[in-house]
């Protein structure tokens, strides 16, 4: 559910609450250097950078790490593509 919002951009984060006048700033609340919106914030804020790198170390998944800046759901499709490839059609039911 949580993710399917992030695909849809209905979040309430900093961005989507000064839109909808719910607040001043839209600065990102995590590292406070860029506007926070949904594909930022998980993608290619540093701080969250740095979160996805330590799970995904512990995961032996560090190739999915983000490169670039892509769009949320274009990077969730490309990573779904990767897995299938290297572990089978039948492991994506964990990812979803």
């Amino acid at each position: 559910m949580f993710f399917s919002l992030a695909l849809h951009r209905r979040l309430w984060i900093t961005e989507r609450c000064k839109r909808h006048g719910l607040q001043d700033n839209d600065v990102c609340a995590l590292c406070d250097q860029h506007v926070e919106m949904v594909s930022y914030l998980f993608l290619a804020c540093v701080f969250a950078r740095q979160v996805w790198l330590g799970v995904l170390a512990r995961l032996q998944l560090v190739g999915l790490m983000l490169y670039g800046d892509p769009d949320l759901g274009v990077w969730w499709i490309d990573q779904r593509k990767r897995i299938n490839r290297h572990h089978g059609r039948s492991s994506t039911a964990c990812y979803y």
